[in-house]
């Protein structure tokens, strides 16, 4: 037998897989060197191999690296991301103007939507299926979580059903959203993003953290839903002229 190794998980600070994976079973007797595992950042001058989370690392901020130490790469799922943007939608109407955004940004950059909106399919009609989710986090770097009514407050499973997934939204729509891009800035932005992982996976890192709660009796509290609908919602329609934009979840 070799001598002992130490391999250092760097990222197991936010690791969610230790209740079932403990670091003690990855001890396997048929491993030709044996090894230990530790998550204490302390021992890095002492270890061996280093392991990054591929979702979670800083690539900015990695720790020095001493002579003949290695480094590897962990990650559970296939390399992700092959394509920018994706669009769910079923109701082609002009609505608050979301349509008239997309063609816009479509001359930016390529938008793959899918539904009776679009040139693709998923699942059934006017219903985004698991496997449609599924596919969108395997392929896609961006999402268009877009309204069709610009309201007040509105926000609805357009949005909430992707965070499920990772991959990164783009909002659009009457909520508080912050008004920043109009769809020349917002193609660019993307592009940025889908070249520098760092960036873009700083915005999925709040997913190691936070869990999403779904309650369907949640949205009726306290609300007069018909003056909302009515007055309290201020309903708008995006012109063209830059004045609504998209935002990054």
């Amino acid at each position: 037998m070799g001598e002992q190794k130490l391999v250092l998980f760097w990222t197991m600070d936010w690791f969610p897989y230790e209740a079932a994976y403990p670091l003690a079973a990855l001890r396997q007797p048929r491993c030709s060197l044996p090894c230990r595992f530790t998550p204490q950042r302390e021992r890095l001058n002492d270890s061996d191999v280093v392991v990054f989370h591929a979702f979670f690392v800083d690539l900015a901020a990695l720790p020095a690296r001493r002579a003949g130490q290695r480094r590897a790469l962990w990650n559970l799922e296939p390399p992700p991301h092959t394509k920018l943007v994706a669009w769910f939608v079923s109701n082609c109407a002009p609505g608050g103007g979301r349509m008239s955004y997309v063609r816009e940004l479509q001359r930016h950059v390529h938008v793959d939507v899918y539904g009776a909106c679009g040139e693709l399919t998923c699942g059934t009609p006017g219903a985004a299926s698991p496997d449609c989710y599924n596919m969108l986090e395997r392929d896609y770097f961006f999402y268009l979580a877009f309204e069709n009514s610009l309201c007040a407050d509105y926000a609805t499973e357009k949005l909430f059903n992707v965070l499920r997934y990772d991959v990164v939204p783009v909002v659009f729509g009457g909520a508080a959203y912050q008004r920043l891009a109009p769809p020349g800035a917002l193609a660019l932005r993307m592009v940025q993003l889908a070249s520098e992982p760092t960036a873009y996976l700083a915005h999925l890192r709040w997913r190691g953290s936070r869990v999403l709660v779904h309650d369907p009796a949640a949205w009726a509290c306290e609300l007069d839903i018909v003056d909302w609908h009515g007055i309290l919602g201020r309903c708008q329609r995006y012109d063209g002229g830059g004045r609504l934009g998209a935002l990054f979840w």
